[in-house]
């Protein structure tokens, strides 16, 4: 059947990051079959969270690694994996639900997927605690000290500085929220990438290079449209 892949694709995916809980209006199987065809859905759920090349992942999915490679890049193009290089080879792993795949979508999302969207996270159930959001509790048997505070303007400006390659994308939200009809008059161009995240958004068409001094230029421009 072919919504038992999709459910197990949800399964998994509810395993990684945030997770991905039911909606209850089962929007979570309308955004996995608006993203994902059962090919791509079934070497999903052979993915993990590390970096790993196609053969490792196509031995898992009993599948022939020339396909899944494929497949695999395939799904790179669609924002669904998170890739790697080194040399000439290929790293995959798992893109969470957030931030991932849904952010992902940025330079390719239409009404449908947006709709979609904003259905699912208001019919999501609650998730089980998981540590701060975007994490995952690691034992590490000490007394950690938490600490929350907002970074300032000229500390980001330092950390701007030390990154080899910067990128800048859409804000996902505005833009979502733009297709909806709604939004905001503030810039929409505001989301700063460094380095291997760069280098991905770039290729795939989803972000543009920044010098240093645009970047901080961008940051100026954020600070002042509040």
């Amino acid at each position: 059947m072919a919504n038992d892949i999709y459910e197990k694709l949800r399964e998994h995916l509810d395993s990684i990051g945030i997770g991905f809980p039911k909606s209850t209006t089962r929007a979570d199987l309308k955004f996995l079959k608006k993203l994902f065809d059962e090919k791509e859905a079934h070497v999903y759920i052979n993915l993990t969270e590390k970096l790993e090349v196609p053969e490792t992942i196509a031995g898992r999915a009993g599948k022939d690694p020339k396909e899944v490679a494929d497949i695999l890049e395939r799904m790179n193009k669609k924002g669904l994996v998170v890739p790697g290089k080194k040399g000439d080879l290929c790293y995959y792993a798992a893109a969470p639900f957030a931030h991932g795949i849904m952010e992902q979508q940025v330079e390719l999302m239409d009404l449908e997927y947006a709709r979609i969207v904003r259905e699912y996270l208001k019919t999501r159930e609650p998730a089980p605690p998981r540590g701060p959001f975007f994490l995952k509790p690691i034992p590490v048997n000490e007394t950690v000290g938490l600490e929350n505070r907002v970074t300032l303007h000229d500390d980001i400006k330092v950390l701007v500085y030390r990154q080899d390659r910067i990128a800048v994308a859409k804000c996902f939200c505005r833009t979502h929220t733009k297709i909806l009809g709604e939004g905001c008059d503030k810039p929409i161009e505001t989301c700063l990438m460094f380095d291997f995240y760069a280098d991905y958004y770039v290729e795939n068409g989803w972000a543009r290079w920044l010098s240093h001094e645009e970047a901080l230029q961008l940051l100026d421009q954020c600070r002042d449209a509040g």
